[in-house]
């Protein structure tokens, strides 16, 4: 089957002429692939007739198996990890934590439509040297297993990336200046979040609520630069050295929750001294504490997958042979946590907005890349617990799972509006970057939809209990905020 795919490939890319013909045959393939694998498995309508004997033959073709449960260990570098999580001081204002955006109860997202203020883009172009100025407005992303091998990217547009996980090379906001020592991108994406003005950094001249525990109450804000916006890799390093010292203080005397934070790091990291410690051992704190907290394993579609035949109902066995068949949804959404982790586009376009007398929109992957290839194109989000993660894709435009399982299979008419000047909101590039997959001749049904979205929600799961994620307190003695 293999050599009939490879064949079929090198003779469409030898007949082809342009890039652009590249990119549709090269989409192409990834459908011709899934179809060669139904073409070539035990024939689902005829040699088998129950779900569960068809479901056996879609577990053997895709090579489906449980995810494993991860073994659980409150360690020191968890409990550093976990009090970093929770603990706003790691904030400008000293009012956000990381779990200020990352609820359990929303399944790890704030449950906005957007997170943040318009993020303007202006260092990007194409191969032609035309500069294409964006925004960025988006959904919080939830942090469900992020550990596992196939997560190569993260954040919608993969601006933090594993070039080459062997190597350790990595692709994130800091460029050439990151520093050396981190393991995998869960480790560096911690760094970001806490330098971004509209997330955790703040602006120059804040000061801390008068409301907030001494020693907390009315502090100037040091660690935000002079300047509002974006900010250079300089500026994040420095905001990232500023951090530390508020952390672990540079003089005595110290502040209560440096030194509990010293004893924390120094138990976590026995082998380093205190004045070694720096970014790379927080994120790798924070990284560990969220490898081990948001495991999502134990789903009940493990337990079927494991052998468990009754942990599914009938509607949701068909609505996983929708998924892994005719719906097609497995072209992207493959593996353990159900995505490829590549980047498509599927007719979700941000709305154009006005800033400074200017018309942008949301660019996605490009703005990453400036590869006119990867224009209003983000990464597959994977599907664990995705019934928590409401309201759905980049910009949080649907609030419900079944909206948006319309939206994939009817994107077209969802883009049938107009921008303010009167234009068509949808334009030839706009059509031109949706996966061909997506513009099916053959969608599902109504019903058949409905039954997908059953079939997702067996993907819901915990592995650990509430009281074993968040702490009763922190070191800093500030209130834990956004936790429920």
């Amino acid at each position: 089957m293999s050599k009939i795919c490879w064949s079929i490939e090198a003779y469409l890319i030898s007949e082809t002429k342009t890039l652009g013909s590249v990119v549709l045959i090269s989409a192409l393939i990834v459908v011709l692939g899934t179809c060669v694998c139904f073409l070539y498995a035990p024939d689902l309508k005829s040699a088998v007739s129950t779900p569960d004997q068809k479901l056996t033959a879609v577990k053997r073709i895709f090579g489906l198996r449980a995810l494993e449960v991860r073994e659980y260990a409150q360690d020191p570098l968890f409990l550093l990890g976990q009090a970093l999580f929770f603990d706003p001081i790691i904030s400008g204002n000293r009012t956000t934590s990381c779990a200020s955006c990352h609820l359990l109860s929303k399944g790890l997202t704030d449950g906005r439509p957007v997170r943040g203020v318009y993020e303007i883009l202006k260092t990007r172009s194409n191969d032609t040297g035309k500069t294409y100025n964006s925004y960025r407005l988006r959904n919080a992303l939830d942090l469900w297993n992020r550990d596992a091998n196939p997560v190569r990217a993260l954040f919608w547009d993969g601006r933090v990336e594993a070039l080459d996980p062997t190597r350790n090379t990595f692709r994130s906001p800091l460029g050439s200046q990151l520093p050396f020592g981190f393991k995998n991108i869960l480790e560096i994406q911690s760094l970001f979040p806490i330098a971004t003005d509209d997330e955790m950094i703040g602006h120059a001249g804040d000061r801390s609520p008068d409301s907030l525990p001494p020693p907390h109450s009315h502090r100037v804000n040091e660690l935000a630069p002079p300047v509002q916006g974006s900010v250079s890799a300089d500026q994040i390093l420095a905001i990232h050295k500023k951090l530390m010292v508020r952390l672990l203080g540079s003089e005595t005397p110290r502040e209560p929750w440096q030194e509990k934070y010293r004893k924390l790091f120094l138990t976590a990291f026995p082998d380093r001294a205190i004045n070694d410690m720096g970014m790379v051992q927080f994120g790798a704190s924070i990284a560990h504490f969220e490898e081990l907290a948001f495991s999502a394993n134990g789903a009940r579609w493990d337990r079927y997958l494991a052998g468990q035949a009754d942990a599914l109902t009938d509607a949701e066995k068909r609505g996983a042979l929708l998924f892994y068949g005719r719906g097609g949804c497995v072209t992207c959404h493959s593996g353990p946590l159900l995505s490829d982790f590549q980047f498509q586009g599927i007719g979700i376009f941000s709305l154009q907005v006005e800033i400074n007398n200017e018309l942008l929109e949301d660019l996605g992957r490009f703005a990453v890349t400036g590869n006119d290839a990867d224009l209003y194109k983000f990464r597959t989000p994977p599907l664990r617990n995705v019934t928590k993660t409401v309201p759905y894709f980049h910009d949080g435009s649907s609030t419900t799972l079944e909206d948006a399982l319309r939206r994939h299979v009817d994107p077209i008419s969802y883009n049938r509006i107009y921008r303010r000047n009167g234009s068509a909101l949808m334009d030839k590039a706009h059509v031109g970057s949706i996966a061909p997959i997506v513009l099916s001749t053959s969608p599902p049904s109504g019903n058949e939809l409905a039954e997908i979205a059953a079939f997702l929600r067996t993907l819901d799961s915990q592995s650990r209990k509430t009281e074993e994620i968040i702490p009763t307190s922190v070191p800093s003695g500030l209130p834990i905020n956004g936790v429920r």
